[in-house]
């Protein structure tokens, strides 16, 4: 077996979209943070800002009722 992240320690040999390339080492969306680090690995968001601090990037948090507090 070939270690499909030999930069950055990945036990689990994660590949979710079978690239060839373990998830850890991923920037799927080119922000600049890979892998489990991208608290919104689908949209850009280099600042990894979560103004209420859930885990989840504001940039993928949506304020449908626009009180400044994401939905």
């Amino acid at each position: 077996m070939r270690d499909n992240c030999p930069t950055i320690q990945n036990l689990d040999q994660k590949d979710r979209n079978f690239d060839g390339l373990g998830d850890a080492c991923t920037d799927d969306d080119h922000d600049g943070i890979f892998g489990e680090k991208d608290n919104c690995p689908t949209v850009v968001n280099p600042d990894q800002k979560d103004i209420n601090a859930n885990g989840i990037g504001d940039a993928c948090e949506f304020d449908t009722d626009k009180d400044s507090i994401p939905d």
